[in-house]
């Protein structure tokens, strides 16, 4: 009796192939919650530090069948996290947060969070009123809802590619270029 060993997770593509570009995603899931250590994040924009206790939003993400995404691409999970709290820059370059554990209205107001800014453009993309809802509490409100997501890859500085979400769109706005970024830089519309 033969066995197809490739239909075991982690076999086919991962989400490290996915290229930088604009795809329709199917939101999977929303938490809320503190880190437990300080840890260093890598993003595009350099390393920053976040201590212990920092508030973050984590939005889990599917790749949807759509023309414009690579067949074998569709269903590909990808994360993506908001670390909430005023980043500020010290004379060193150091980035710190002035209130980890987003408590301050203040924080959630400022336009100096980059993060606040992109989980604002998510959540206005979903179409969903959340004018009463803690953030901590719309997962119910945004599961099973889809976007277009513009996806940034770059890569680590261990090895592998991460992966950041720059622009969200709603469903019913398909961006003018979907899938993957060609060489020349911009989206192209792909057909198989």
């Amino acid at each position: 009796m033969s066995f197809d060993w490739n239909i075991l997770p982690g076999t086919g593509p991962s989400a490290d192939e996915v290229e930088s570009g604009c795809y329709l995603i199917n939101v999977d899931g929303w938490s809320a919650s503190s880190t437990q250590n300080a840890f260093e994040i890598e993003r595009r924009e350099g390393t920053l530090s976040r201590p212990e206790g920092s508030r973050f939003y984590s939005l889990k993400m599917r790749l949807m069948k759509h023309p414009s995404t690579p067949k074998a691409w569709e269903g590909l999970s990808l994360t993506q996290n908001w670390f909430i709290g005023m980043d500020h820059l010290d004379e060193n370059g150091k980035v710190t947060l002035s209130d980890p554990e987003a408590q301050d209205p203040e924080t959630w107001r400022s336009n100096l969070n980059w993060d606040v800014s992109k989980l604002n453009k998510f959540v206005k993309a979903t179409g969903v009123t959340v004018d009463d809802i803690h953030p901590d509490d719309i997962s119910e409100h945004v599961r099973n809802t889809q976007v277009w997501v513009l996806i940034e890859r770059f890569p680590r500085k261990n090895g592998g590619f991460g992966h950041t979400c720059k622009m969200f769109w709603s469903a019913q706005e398909e961006p003018e270029s979907t899938g993957p970024k060609s060489e020349a830089g911009g989206t192209q519309v792909r057909t198989t």
